[in-house]
């Protein structure tokens, strides 16, 4: 009996003591009801489209509720997803055509062999969203290097595939048209061509790719889950994650996340 009350009152402890609390962002704030904790109208917009399951749809992957007994969410739920990340030319070993970062299917793992049908390649483990408006770097192989940039790859990766991936077969327009986004990963418009989509990602394993929204492999040049408003109050919500002694990326311009 006197270790059982030992160990809650440790639990006590540890639940109220402030060294143990080493989240401090707008967003603890705002769900612990805290002076400070006041979501501005863009911020609140942006939390409806993280967690709207026909929008952002951010929640599926990167829980935001609470986590076991009660404790601060993590943004994220462990879960492994495919998403088909285009491949990363600037990483020295993808100079070899042959070598596939297959996540969980290896080469650093060796428990899920690359076989057909396993249903684990290409899947990796979502990360939290703590501090994210903070990296420089997304995803596995560091192809991002804005958050807004990460959100547009959701939000087109079906409509504009050719943003994201190469096209092959393709005459180049000397002169992009004016409506012909700037933020993907090409610049270059063609006229003809295919598109390599999941370019770093053997074709055997492409039914293993998450088909839940954003990603939900609408047809391309279709209307894409999140408008640009979306995009926009989601990037101001994000923000709201950062701890308070943690500084953005690329911090908001001024009063763009107010109204």
């Amino acid at each position: 009996r006197a270790f059982a009350a030992a160990g809650q009152a440790l639990q006590a402890f540890q639940l109220e003591d402030v060294s143990f609390h080493p989240y401090s962002s707008k967003f603890d704030l705002y769900i612990g009801n805290k002076i400070g904790g006041v979501l501005t109208p863009a911020e609140a917009r942006g939390l409806k489209v993280f967690a709207d399951p026909n929008g952002g749809n951010c929640a599926s992957c990167h829980y935001q509720g609470a986590g076991l007994n009660g404790s601060t969410a993590l943004f994220t739920d462990f879960s492994y997803e495919a998403i088909g990340v285009p491949r990363n030319a600037a990483l020295p070993v993808n100079a070899d055509p042959g070598y596939v970062d297959l996540g969980l299917c290896g080469p650093a793992r060796t428990d899920h062999p690359p076989t057909p049908g396993n249903r684990f390649c290409g899947m990796f483990k979502s990360p939290t969203l703590r501090n994210v408006a903070s990296r420089r770097s997304f995803f596995h192989n560091g192809i991002f290097h804005s958050l807004e940039q990460t959100i547009r790859f959701y939000n087109t990766r079906d409509t504009m595939p050719e943003l994201w991936y190469p096209t092959v077969g393709g005459q180049a327009k000397a002169t992009p048209d004016p409506d012909f986004p700037g933020y993907g990963l090409i610049t270059t418009q063609y006229v003809g061509g295919q598109v390599r989509k999941f370019d770093d990602l053997p074709a055997r394993f492409v039914g293993n790719i998450d088909t839940q929204m954003p990603l939900d492999g609408r047809p391309a040049h279709s209307k894409p889950p999140m408008s640009e408003q979306d995009i926009a109050d989601l990037l101001c919500f994000l923000n709201t994650l950062n701890d308070k002694d943690v500084q953005p990326a690329e911090p908001p311009k001024p009063g763009a996340c107010t109204s």
